[in-house]
């Protein structure tokens, strides 16, 4: 007989307070720590197959200032982190990030040219004031979700985006922005900009009358 690594790891709803561990275990491609009580993790940038993570509702106020470089999908909802900075730098290949629920008032600059590939990003219920520039960079993007911030500026868009939904539903926007929408495949989308769903299917004669800003 022969010793297998185990590649998933599954210790969601625990009380750990601490799980230096699961920064040796290399083999693993799939880590679940939610519903625990940790206020930081180790760094994870030694888990290079690790594909999935999940911390969410856990007490953490950053993320690990090295994280795994192939990470598909990030779900880090429900804690209480301030920043999403450079721990985003090397994942390039990153396509789903859950970051809703937390305090976030910044995402550093180039964050969208850090994480080219991202197809869903998850921010509901934080403190944003905009989003970065960067974020028209995303031209992967299917789904943006931003309610419940402080969003005052129309987020910038990537060209021909294939975004199926935009949700900023209950921020500070004071009007839409015409060229920003008018970027959107927008055959049968969505845009949630209040609590109810607008439905788009326009030409960009009609957007236009809507105004826009920067």
């Amino acid at each position: 007989m022969f010793w297998v690594p185990a590649q998933v790891l599954l210790l969601r709803g625990n009380k750990l307070r601490a799980c230096p561990v699961v920064a040796s275990l290399v083999e693993l491609r799939t880590l679940n720590l939610s519903g625990n009580q940790l206020a930081t993790l180790p760094d994870l940038g030694a888990l290079v197959d690790l594909v999935e993570l999940d911390v969410s509702a856990n007490q953490l106020t950053q993320l690990p200032a090295t994280m795994p470089p192939a990470l598909a999908r990030l779900n880090c909802n429900q804690n209480r982190i301030v920043e999403l900075g450079l721990e985003f730098r090397p994942l390039g290949r990153l396509h789903e990030l859950y970051a809703s629920d937390n305090t976030l008032v910044d995402i550093a600059p180039p964050f969208g040219s850090w994480c080219p590939a991202l197809r869903q990003v998850h921010l509901r219920g934080n403190r944003l004031e905009d989003l970065p520039d960067s974020f028209a960079n995303l031209r992967a993007m299917e789904l943006l979700d931003a309610r419940d911030n402080q969003l005052c500026i129309f987020p910038l868009l990537a060209d021909g985006a294939p975004v199926k939904e935009l949700r900023l539903s209950n921020n500070q926007l004071p009007e839409l922005d015409a060229v920003e929408l008018a970027k959107v495949s927008l055959a049968h989308h969505c845009v949630a900009v209040a609590d109810w769903l607008v439905f788009v299917q326009v030409c960009p004669s009609l957007l236009a009358k809507t105004g826009h800003h920067h």
